[in-house]
């Protein structure tokens, strides 16, 4: 799909003024593991959420499954993931983007580990 496309970054959330929250949702996976499970992914919607259209938000669907599936989280509900990431991010988005502020960094309810 074009203007879609998976790119793997160092990143650090706990430090970044552009991120609006960061959620633990498992144990470290190393840098290399998570890029051989993600980069196959497909810009595409995955069968589970069809009839929706593909975004950003349903490749992070697509990727938790993949994560689940591969046996390196144990997610409860990807549903109530979302949602919570979707919370996190509002509660944080006034402060980062007007006050300066970093971003929160969270430990999900919804994944077991």
């Amino acid at each position: 799909m074009a203007g879609w496309m998976y790119e793997m970054r160092n990143f650090t959330p706990v430090t970044s003024f552009l991120a609006l929250a960061a959620i633990q949702i498992g144990p470290f996976i190393p840098p290399a593991t998570l890029d051989a499970l993600l980069s196959p992914i497909p810009m595409q919607t995955h069968e589970a959420d069809l009839p929706a259209q593909f975004t950003c938000r349903l490749w992070f669907r697509y990727a938790i499954r993949v994560l689940m599936a591969a046996g390196h989280i144990n997610c409860l509900d990807i549903n109530a993931l979302e949602a919570e990431g979707e919370h996190a991010g509002e509660y944080h988005r006034n402060k980062v983007a007007f006050e300066r502020q970093m971003g929160g960094v969270y430990r999900s309810r919804y994944c077991i580990f």
